[in-house]
């Protein structure tokens, strides 16, 4: 604050408080950043507000793996199998049948 305005000013505090904001966007961004899988595109924040959103990124991220030559020759994605059984409880649970699934694991 001295070195800005040569003398203590109270819009100093306006200005750390910005510096501040700032700062925690950008931990807030990195954070973001470094949550999603790289391998398969999965973002666990964005999962949680919108599924369906989250399930497209994850196709778009594989077609796009799938067209990189540079992902040809790498280890193959190691991506959970669902049962059957638990497929149809999601499949019925979404087309709204009551009953179906009672729970929803994250």
């Amino acid at each position: 604050m001295y070195l800005l305005f040569q003398t203590l000013d109270p819009r100093g505090l306006i200005v750390w408080v910005a510096f501040l904001a700032v700062a925690e966007t950008f931990v807030k961004l990195r954070w973001r950043m470094t949550i999603a899988c790289r391998r398969c595109g999965f973002d666990p924040v964005l999962y949680m507000k919108d599924t369906q959103l989250a399930v497209e990124k994850v196709k778009t991220h594989i077609e796009k793996r799938k067209l990189d030559p540079a992902s040809w020759l790498a280890a193959p994605l190691a991506l959970p199998k669902i049962p059957r059984e638990r497929a149809d409880l999601i499949r019925k649970a979404e087309e709204g049948v009551k009953g179906s699934l009672l729970t929803r694991q994250i």
